[in-house]
């Protein structure tokens, strides 16, 4: 199930609040652009941000306009095992196709920790869980020997690698083969990921390239390499645009300026500095988005 592009969506605001019809704009766009599937409430979705209320609302209104065309995953990520429990069972309770669980930052516990944490979590719901490894953002890594041990959990099915180094990569496949499928959240790495098994991504940037993302990882899947390596390459400045400052920022200006949605930041984010915020607006230009 969980193939190909899938984006990490934003949540758009309006006047501090969750903007649902550009919500709506959004999903349409995804729907239209050949998006394989859906990641709610993550990182590029705020979701630090997000009260309680807010993320039903948000996973209740998506899975009503996504209708099962395509699947869902929401973030469940806290760094309080408790929390992320109780966030699984509202997405199973929607009716949403999977999770995706952060490690633990701040508390940084040991990587036994980890593997206790994802354990409780996985028994704790029916859905599918796909762990996420982000240590730039989390201050920890999760080690290939820890994936290893939670291959043997049933419902732990994936991860979303974004650790940056390919060879941690390669190792995860060595030891977890075909029991944890790969899911890139580098993407500027899709296609090396792809080419050692990986199923796909989960991508910031496909919030403006959906079309060039999708088509990218259909290509390689239908054993055009060649292609799909030249459309990663041709991508590859607007997805540097998109991490020149923190993520979601600079998606969220280039939305705007598309005219897809509010690039309303909550805080602790802020509007970028107007030097990057110019570098990002030219790299669109050129690419032909504005």
């Amino acid at each position: 199930m969980f193939k190909g592009s899938y984006v990490a969506l934003v949540t758009p605001f309006r006047n501090g609040k969750v903007a649902f019809n550009d919500y709506a704009k959004l999903l349409d766009y995804h729907l239209e652009s050949g998006t394989d599937g859906i990641l709610l409430c993550g990182t590029t979705g705020e979701s630090a941000t997000l009260t309680r209320d807010e993320y039903r609302e948000i996973i209740t209104f998506v899975k009503g306009e996504i209708d099962g065309r395509i699947p869902i995953i929401a973030g469940i990520g806290s760094n309080d095992t408790r929390v992320a429990i109780e966030n699984a069972r509202i997405c199973e309770e929607i009716g949403i196709d999977g999770v995706l669980a952060i490690s633990c930052y701040y508390n940084k516990p040991t990587q036994a920790g980890h593997i206790a944490h994802f354990t409780k979590i996985a028994s704790s719901t029916r859905l599918p869980v796909i762990i996420y490894n982000i240590p730039g953002r989390t201050a920890v890594n999760l080690l290939p020997s820890t994936l290893e041990a939670l291959c043997d959990v049933p419902n732990i099915v994936g991860v979303k690698e974004s650790s940056g180094d390919m060879r941690q990569v390669l190792e995860i496949r060595r030891l977890c083969g075909d029991r944890l499928f790969i899911l890139s959240g580098e993407d500027l790495m899709v296609v090396p990921i792809l080419s050692i098994g990986g199923s796909g991504v989960i991508s910031a940037s496909a919030n403006i390239l959906a079309k060039e993302m999708a088509e990218m990882c259909q290509l390689f899947f239908e054993g055009d390499l060649a292609k799909a390596a030249r459309i990663q390459i041709e991508i590859s400045e607007v997805i540097n645009a998109c991490f020149i400052e923190t993520n979601p920022g600079p998606v969220k200006t280039a939305l705007e300026a598309i005219g897809r949605c509010s690039g309303e930041l909550r805080l602790p984010l802020v509007e970028m500095q107007p030097a990057n915020k110019q570098k990002l607006l030219d790299v669109i230009r050129r690419y032909g988005m504005i």
